[in-house]
């Protein structure tokens, strides 16, 4: 399957707790294409989860290292970033039906808006749909809380995770 380049951990880099979790499903650190991490866990709770993305598979782990969800990325038909009351969503449709993925805060809605348009430009390229392959543009935000780096959506909002 012909997929665009990503720089290896350009979104988040993986803790150590994680890369053994990846060692026990026999995947190598170099097999992750970019990982980003969540402060909302799946109960809707601040939490950490993490959304790893591999040539071969979509997943999202707890910050312990529990899997949630293993998703082969060839079954993936669609993917959205969806806005739910005071918080994000990432969503597949997939061949099996639809996965409400991971939760984040709005803090983190401009990484997964990116995540979720660099992943549907490449299931419409995987498709035919689109001539190129989408290019990796990612800019990190500059507005984060200085206590616990959270995005926040511009230098003046109080962070919802420390307040």
């Amino acid at each position: 399957m012909a997929t665009a380049e990503t720089p290896t951990g350009t979104l988040d880099a993986l803790p150590d707790s994680l890369e053994k979790t990846l060692q026990s499903l026999n995947i190598p650190t170099e097999q992750v294409r970019f990982a980003v991490q969540s402060d909302i866990n799946s109960s809707g709770s601040y939490g950490e989860e993490w959304f790893i993305l591999t040539d071969a598979a979509i997943f999202t782990v707890t910050g312990a290292g529990e899997v949630l969800h293993y998703i082969p990325y060839k079954s993936v038909l669609a993917i959205r970033a969806e806005v739910v009351v005071d918080a994000g969503l990432l969503v597949l449709e997939t061949e099996e039906g639809t996965v409400d993925l991971i939760r984040y805060s709005n803090g983190y809605a401009p990484k997964f808006g990116f995540v979720a348009r660099f992943i549907g430009d490449e299931i419409e390229f995987r498709k035919g749909k689109r001539d190129e392959a989408p290019i990796w543009d990612y800019k990190p935000e500059d507005h984060a809380c200085k206590s616990c780096g959270l995005l926040l959506p511009d230098e003046f909002s109080p962070c919802p995770a420390c307040t």
